[in-house]
């Protein structure tokens, strides 16, 4: 059970892995916890805590749990007139020809989101690359890691790969494969 997501922002410092930091260890993050809100956001603020100690600067801080709501730093909503703000929502979804994919109003969405990026970013990190684009292979002790079994089951939920799986070996193959892309 997904008890929240944690986004934060490095300046620098910590070591450099992924695709959206910098050499320096700079970039944005985002972590899915598992376990109840309240728990994922105890682990949260410690975890904040053990990147603050090993001397990195912390930027925007984000953690939205499971739950209706979110702390983080200052957050101002200001909608003094919710009839324009339908108007501007309807004419800006039919130029751009149907619903917005921010989907920033639903914290369930956004949640997803950022799981599903979180899920990408640790097979793209931890896999091992196979030349083919967007395929990673996997082995040993990797398909025994519970946050990886979690990584693949979230994102075949949510159709954003296929897994192939030949013994000792499990192959990812990241890509978007929901109903609606095969039409």
């Amino acid at each position: 059970m997904i008890g929240g997501v944690l986004t934060y922002e490095i300046k620098s410092g910590g070591k450099a892995c992924g695709q959206i930091i910098g050499a320096d260890g700079s970039g944005e993050f985002a972590v899915v916890i598992n376990g109840t809100a309240d728990v994922a956001n105890q682990w949260a603020k410690d975890f904040l805590r053990k990147i603050e100690a090993s001397g990195a600067r912390l930027g925007r801080i984000v953690f939205v749990p499971a739950e209706e709501g979110y702390s983080g730093q200052s957050v101002t909503v200001v909608t003094p007139n919710q009839t324009a703000k339908r108007r501007v929502s309807v004419r800006l979804s039919a130029r751009l020809g149907g619903a917005s994919e921010d989907h920033m109003d639903d914290p369930q969405e956004r949640a997803k989101r950022l799981a599903t990026t979180a899920a990408e970013e640790f097979v793209r990190c931890n896999g091992i690359s196979t030349g083919t684009p967007d395929e990673f292979i996997f082995h040993g002790a990797d398909l025994a890691d519970e946050y990886f079994q979690d990584c693949i089951a979230h994102l075949k939920w949510a159709g954003e790969c296929v897994v192939f799986e030949h013994g000792e070996e499990t192959t990812v193959l990241l890509g978007d494969y929901t109903l609606g892309s095969f039409e």
